[in-house]
């Protein structure tokens, strides 16, 4: 089993990742590694596995008479990376004859791979993601296609959070900003590099050009609001019609890089896959480039150039961090430089802005002027010594958390304290110790 697993994860072109767990593993080389893995329990049993698992493949895809594109692009990507002859002929004619046959019933095929096909926990949960995966490609997982895999479950004798951990894993959250961009504080030249970008787009529409979104650089300190920025940014392309999900996939080196020769290829290609239709944020991406000739963060790169060419209008990808590193990043890539041709500078906050997300996060709590004074040369000091660690909004946090820790051990002490009491929203010039 091991060597087919083997086999599979380095000639299988699905779109899975080869996580930690089994679920995760199996499906990341896709369809085939799956006949893979299904040939080596169909020895005895005439490849009843591989051939009710196409059939499922295929009917889930021509619900309702309508196989999406993408749906049987995908299948057949798949079938063709197929290396052995025999499994692929098979494969492929079985395929043909299903899409061929009318009244396909995904649910009957189920049932009869369950009466049919010895039970194995591994094969089952692989067949599953398969399928929810490939209900998800078409960016439309209807109730139809919910209910057919929730009830696959039952038949297929899996546990039922499997449907959670699925649709955590393949259904996008949409973007949905919590403030518009004209309502952050500060970062005024960003707004107008935005609104520049946002404007000779919708002027290129009008005159009936292409309107490209582009991928962007954002550059500068911490706690900036670069993140933020970016989920704006994507709900705005979207509303522009550049981006057919407009969801937010945020990732750090951790989430791309693996742990062994291919398997780094093969989680940055589920990340990239996933971010179809979206955005991708890659935080701290030169961390991809700092561990030496040997380290997998530079497969990582590799597979994220040519896949932004090869995809360049069906998702963005803004790369963040330091200003520094970022230049020392694009260094080591020829083609990165080309790619993300849109840099935006994320200035410091200054004092006076920092104390306007301070009254912005304590908005529930009450000071007076001479507290509220504290605070203000608190922010100011920071603002004067700043150097490498000035964390911006995130010392603003530390500041709100560390007042409120003193507050908390100030209150403690009264006796008479209690729910509700008015008291426990109060910040007081002795809670001001830094």
């Amino acid at each position: 089993m091991t060597n087919v697993l083997k086999k599979g994860l380095l000639t299988g072109l699905g779109i899975g990742l080869a996580v930690g767990d089994t679920v995760g593993a199996v499906v990341g080389a896709g369809l085939g590694y799956a006949v893979d893995k299904l040939s080596d329990n169909d020895v005895n049993n005439n490849n009843i596995s591989t051939i009710l698992f196409v059939g499922m493949t295929v009917a889930l895809a021509k619900i309702d008479d309508n196989f999406d594109e993408r749906e049987e692009e995908k299948i057949l990507e798949d079938i063709k990376a197929l290396e052995d002859r025999a499994l692929y002929e098979l494969v492929y004619s079985k395929y043909i004859e299903y899409k061929n046959t009318d009244n396909l019933n995904v649910i009957e095929l189920a049932k009869e791979y369950d009466s049919k096909v010895t039970y194995d926990k591994e094969d089952r949960e692989f067949i599953y993601e398969y399928l929810f995966q490939l209900a998800c490609i078409d960016d439309n997982f209807d109730e139809k296609e919910q209910n057919i895999l929730k009830e696959l479950l039952q038949i297929l004798r899996l546990n039922e959070d499997l449907y959670n951990k699925m649709s955590k894993k393949y259904i996008p959250e949409p973007i949905v900003p919590t403030q518009s961009l004209e309502e952050l504080i500060g970062l005024n030249s960003v707004k107008q590099n935005i609104n520049d970008i946002i404007n000779a787009i919708k002027i290129e529409k009008l005159r009936g050009g292409k309107a490209i979104a582009g991928h962007y650089i954002f550059q500068g300190n911490p706690g900036t609001g670069k993140t933020t920025v970016a989920r704006i940014l994507g709900a705005k392309f979207k509303e522009l019609g550049l981006l057919s999900k407009g969801h937010f996939v945020e990732v750090k080196r951790e989430d791309l890089v693996g742990e062994y020769i291919g398997h780094t290829a093969i989680k940055t290609k589920e990340i990239l896959e996933k971010s179809l239709g979206g955005i991708l944020f890659i935080d701290e991406v030169y961390t991809l480039s700092t561990g030496g000739e040997t380290d997998f963060g530079k497969e990582a790169i590799n597979a994220i150039v040519p896949f932004i060419e090869d995809n360049r209008d069906k998702f963005i990808v803004i790369i963040a961090g330091y200003t520094n590193e970022m230049n020392d990043f694009l260094d080591t890539n020829p083609g990165l430089k080309s790619r993300f041709n849109n840099t935006i500078n994320f200035e410091d906050y200054t004092s006076e802005e920092m104390f306007e997300i301070f009254t912005l996060i304590t908005k529930d709590f009450k000071y007076d002027t001479q507290t509220a004074e504290k605070i203000k040369n608190h922010f100011k000091y920071l603002e004067d010594t700043k150097d490498q660690n000035f964390g911006n909004a995130r010392d603003v946090r530390k500041t709100f958390e560390a007042i409120k820790k003193n507050q908390i051990n100030r209150l403690i002490q009264y006796p008479d304290i209690k729910e509700q009491d008015e008291r426990l929203y109060i910040f007081e010039e002795a809670d001001i110790q830094f």
